[in-house]
């Protein structure tokens, strides 16, 4: 019974003890789940640990966390130099507020 539970094991390795217990019985071993447990960590078997999802807020927060505060204000500086010098605008005739500045005076 140990080969097989390490064989279907190795073969599906997403399979836990429980999954491994069905499919024993499926091919006629008589056993309780209770063993196939016991051989299961007995083999050292051990199903493969999946990753925590992370919310996209844990993520944001912790990038903000990285950057500081003067990169950001800089940051938001040059933006709001380039939307309002170069930045062409559809209500003002597609001109930067500075071009159509000049054109009025």
């Amino acid at each position: 019974m140990k080969m097989s539970i390490k064989d279907i094991a190795q073969a599906k390795v997403s399979y836990g003890c429980r999954r491994i217990h069905v499919l024993l019985l499926r091919e006629s071993w008589k056993t309780n789940h209770k063993r196939v447990y016991r051989l299961y960590k007995l083999e050292g078997l051990t199903m493969r640990s999946n990753r925590p999802e992370r919310h996209v807020s844990a993520c944001r927060r912790m990038i903000r966390a990285a950057l500081p505060l003067e990169d950001a204000r800089e940051k938001v500086e040059e933006w709001g130099q380039h939307y309002n010098r170069e930045k062409p605008h559809g209500s003002l005739g597609n001109l930067s507020p500075v071009e159509f500045a000049g054109v009025i005076v």
